[in-house]
């Protein structure tokens, strides 16, 4: 009686184009009462108007979805069924009357002359299953090609290509900004980045979609890769948004892909597939276009270390971003051209009130319309869109006054959506209106309708009015449903989900998912839910079952990690893992990604020791002849070794695969060449500093005549600088600092692990020379980085707070240098137990920092279990000696010397002196201190 039927079931039908297949039986179909027509209906649809009263729904159907749509040519089947069979069932198999018998015969015969296949007749249910199958095939082959399959970047472009298509149509005010970006792109030596800025709902979104159509249109030869952060579950994940952009350009050059598992290194490859593309188009006289629209929507790594800050030559990009955190670090990463879009004018509300419901046949009173641009919101375009559309809808004319009075109460955006969300109710059900936004918003990146239908319990006939009512703001974009935007979200929130009810909402999503096989979708959605129900039991258990673990790890080392950091300190996740790892034993091949994540989470143990023993004692991979993957196993063990500072075990496994690996694969491979830069590390790590440089100058030497190893090049740069400064080559130290530097920016991204490594060792080399405060201002930047990336409870980041002790206690404030040091060691010992090299670091950074206030007894207790520990721990006593242990030395005589040991200090300063001049001569920073010691001491020089 309301006429809801027909809106509901023509609107499928367009969901549904352009496919459409017509099952006729020897029923008419009900025929709506005259009355029983949706005035807003009648007005958007007029040529039903001579059909009103006299065709049923099924009949209406079949004339919008093809009858009177010839393009649905070849794209549309009938099957009428026999009616023999309609009349061995009887009942309500047969026709309702003569009269309505007469109908379906005249609309069948009007299928049989419309040209479109019809299958007359079909006798069972199961006849109709198969041609109906037949059908669909032939449909699929002729459509879409095995041959021309797209693949998964082809789809992924079509949903932004999609969303983009949604924000067509009806803009006003956008020929300002199309002619200034226009002029902007028209630039070259000066063109500058275009970022476009204003309020949320003003219309970026429509502006980048609408000028990109005409602009591509304009100038063919633009190679255009369009990416709105809003337009899927993924497009927001700055991850899959650079694989996406990445995957893009290889399209285009040729050129050949391989996507790094870890996160952080696929980021790092940015900078150099932009080069490609640069150097792509100079070739052919082209140029790149990005246009990312809605950078304030990134789900992670808001502050944009990852992006260039530099685009070169032949790349130009349009941004737009809403003001904030991400738009502040924009400004910082780039210099940019800015694009304001500012509230329409008066003059382009009314032109807006006018066109928009005149493509209705509908209109406002001059005093309606005046009220309406009195608003405060009416100069925003998504207010002013979503306030006529439910004014379009809205079919008693009589009571339009009352319910424009009911929209412009609203005093927000998201206001006026609750009001949305309220007339829905009505003309729906409450509680289906609920569950589903309330779905839809616990989901971390939208659901699949089937998903949907099943966590509600909703069925399609239920589900399908709410969703044609609220289309304007349910995004569907690669088979999910997500709110259009972030006002859509806020109404929900405010309507259905006050603060206590959201976990409850997440923990209701959790349940779902927790039943369903494993699967990517499960992986990606189960973990997060039990985060965000405050589930952290149900969170480890998600984490170790294998299949998540597995799904997880192949995506992201960093998403992995952040789901335990948010559990606390005091998880042991080389025990958690350890454990599990019993438990996949039908798995053996999970093991070293196992131990490398525990690495990287900073776990780097006994246990994990022997998971990386285990798993390179079975010989298997050989007898397959997989030796690489073999070798590759012994180097991630080696480089284990030597985070644990077991160096003589550390190389003497690397010297047997750097052997192995030279003989099969010659030093130019590119794995093999980084099982040599391990090998430098170690030389350097032992003092051996002669060796180490060699062997670094001779890859190096290598890598330069070599293709696509940048990443090497660089570690054996940065690592050749270390053994520099450590051989007091200071000036050519920090030179080669700068270049790694410079070079690792431009070609992995200011966000790469070695690009922060780097910027750490420049900040150490800087204060040691003296420029402490300029080292304190970089150590801060890696200290955010490090917190943000690896969590707060990892090595690196103590070794980071110890260098910004050590500047706090060079510029008088020993008090917070001694408290951050306390606190680390603090830290290291919960962790690792007394008995470990972070531990030990620990305890000879505090002592340095207790000796410079004064403290010398307890710098003296510390120093001496430092070298205890340190002899124990790297199996070196006084004859076998290590540089980290004599370095404990150094300060132990420093703090024997001021607690009037005099001797003992002369004893420990001269073995130091004497081990250091014989690794780096006078130029050995350590020598100079011990020196000093021995010269304060009254010992001269020449002695």
């Amino acid at each position: 009686q309301q006429g809801k039927v027909l809106p509901i079931c023509l609107a499928e039908i367009d969901r549904a184009r352009p496919y459409f297949m017509g099952l006729v039986g020897e029923r008419y179909g009900w025929v709506p009462e005259a009355d029983h027509y949706d005035p807003s209906l009648l007005q958007e649809q007029p040529w039903i108007e001579e059909h009103r009263g006299g065709r049923s729904v099924t009949e209406l159907e079949v004339l919008h979805g093809v009858l009177n749509n010839p393009a649905m040519t070849g794209r549309a089947f009938f099957y009428f069924r026999a009616p023999a069979y309609s009349a061995s069932k009887g009942g309500a198999y047969l026709s309702e009357g003569a009269d309505d018998q007469q109908k379906l015969a005249a609309l069948k015969d009007s299928i049989r002359q419309s040209g479109f296949p019809v299958v007359e007749s079909y006798p069972t249910p199961e006849a109709l299953a198969d041609k109906v199958r037949d059908d669909l095939w032939n449909l699929i082959e002729e459509s879409f090609p095995a041959e021309e399959t797209p693949d998964p970047l082809a789809i992924e472009r079509g949903r932004h290509e999609g969303y983009s298509a949604s924000r067509l149509g009806l803009y006003l005010g956008g020929e300002t900004y199309f002619h200034a970006l226009d002029a902007a792109l028209a630039e070259n030596e000066a063109f500058k980045p275009v970022l476009i800025t204003g309020a949320s709902g003003g219309g970026k979104s429509a502006l980048v979609a609408n000028w990109c159509a005409v602009y591509t249109k304009n100038h063919p030869a633009t190679l255009l890769i369009l990416h709105h952060l809003g337009a899927g579950a993924d497009a927001a994940d700055p991850v899959k948004l650079v694989t996406r952009l990445m995957q893009e350009i290889a399209r285009i050059t040729g050129d050949e892909l391989k996507l790094e598992a870890d996160p952080q290194k696929l980021l790092d490859l940015l900078p150099d597939w932009l080069a490609r593309a640069s150097a792509y188009a100079t070739r052919h006289d082209q140029e790149w276009l990005l246009i990312l629209d809605g950078l304030d929507k990134l789900s992670s790594l808001r502050d944009l270390r990852w992006w260039p800050a530099i685009l070169p030559p032949r790349v130009k990009l349009v941004a737009s971003c809403l003001k904030g955190e991400v738009l502040e670090s924009m400004h910082k990463r780039m210099d940019w051209m800015n694009l304001e879009v500012h509230p329409l004018s008066r003059t382009e509300q009314q032109t807006f009130i006018t066109d928009f419901l005149g493509r209705y046949r509908k209109s406002l009173t001059p005093a309606q319309v005046e009220r309406v641009l009195t608003h405060a919101l009416s100069g925003n375009p998504l207010f002013m869109l979503t306030l006529l559309e439910e004014l379009r809808v809205f079919g008693v004319h009589e009571e339009l006054e009352h319910r424009l009075s009911f929209y412009l109460t609203s005093e927000t955006v998201d206001d006026l959506f609750e009001r949305v969300l309220e007339r829905v109710e009505g003309d729906t059900s409450p509680s289906s209106v609920r569950s589903a936004m309330e779905a839809i918003w616990a989901s971390r990146a939208g659901l699949a309708q089937d998903e949907l239908l099943a966590l509600t319990g909703l069925v399609p006939a239920t589900w399908a009015p709410i969703h044609n009512a609220l289309d304007e703001a349910i995004l569907e974009s690669g088979g999910r449903l997500n709110f259009g935007h972030d006002y859509f979200r806020k109404a929900v929130e405010d309507r259905y989900l006050p603060t206590p009810k959201r976990q409850e909402a997440h923990l209701r999503l959790a349940k779902w998912f927790d039943q369903q096989k494993v699967t990517s979708r499960v992986a990606e959605e189960l973990p997060w839910q039990w985060q965000q129900a405050d589930e952290k039991e149900k969170l480890k258990e998600c984490l170790t079952c294998r299949e998540i673990f597995t799904l997880i790890l192949a995506q992201s080392q960093i998403e992995l990690l952040s789901y335990w950091l948010i559990m606390g300190t005091k998880i042991d996740l080389s025990l958690i893992y350890s454990i599990a790892l019993e438990s996949w034993s039908d798995d053996s091949n999970l093991a070293i990604p196992t131990a490398n994540f525990l690495v990287f989470a900073g776990f780097a143990d006994a246990r994990v020791k022997i998971i990386y023993q285990k798993s390179i004692g079975n010989d298997s991979e050989l007898v397959a002849g997989d030796y690489r993957s073999y070798l590759l196993k012994k180097r991630d063990y080696a480089e284990f070794l030597r985070i644990r500072s077991e160096y003589d075990e550390c190389e003497r496994v690397l010297r047997e695969v750097c052997s192995a690996a030279d003989q099969h694969f010659g030093i130019g491979d590119v794995d093999c060449r980084a099982m040599y830069a391990t090998l430098a590390t170690v030389l350097w790590n032992t003092c051996r500093l002669n060796e180490s440089e060699a062997l670094l100058l001779r890859l190096i030497k290598i890598g330069h005549s070599s293709i696509n190893l940048c990443d090497d090049e660089l570690k054996s740069a940065m690592q050749l600088a270390l053994v520099w400064h450590a051989q007091g080559k200071y000036s050519a130290a920090t030179s080669m600092l700068k270049r790694v530097i410079a070079n690792a920016e431009r070609l992995v991204g200011v966000n790469a692990m070695i690009t922060q490594d780097a910027w750490f060792y420049m900040a150490k080399s800087l204060c040691l020379s003296g420029s402490s405060d300029e080292a304190q201002m970089i150590l801060m930047d890696v200290l955010h980085w490090q917190e943000e990336f690896l969590g707060v409870n990892h090595p690196h980041r103590e070794r980071t707070r110890f260098w910004i002790a050590t500047i706090m206690a060079s510029n008088g404030d020993c008090g917070s240098a001694e408290r951050i040091l306390r606190e680390d060691l603090e830290s290291a010992i919960k962790r690792d137990g007394i008995y470990h090299h972070e531990t030990r670091a620990g305890q000879s950074g505090l002592a340095r920092i207790l000796i410079q206030k004064g403290l010398c007894q307890e710098a003296e207790t510390l120093l001496r279990e430092c070298v205890e520990v340190g002899e124990l721990i790297l199996e070196c006593g006084p004859v076998t000696q290590h540089a980290d242990v004599m370095g404990d030395r150094i300060q132990l005589a420093n703090a024997c010397l001021d607690n009037g040991k005099i001797e003992e200090a002369e004893n420990l300063a001269s073995l130091a002196s004497f081990y250091f001049f014989n690794l780096g001569g006078q130029h050995h920073s350590d020598w100079v201190e011990a020196s000093k010691i021995l010269m304060e001491i009254g010992v001269d020089k020449s002695k």
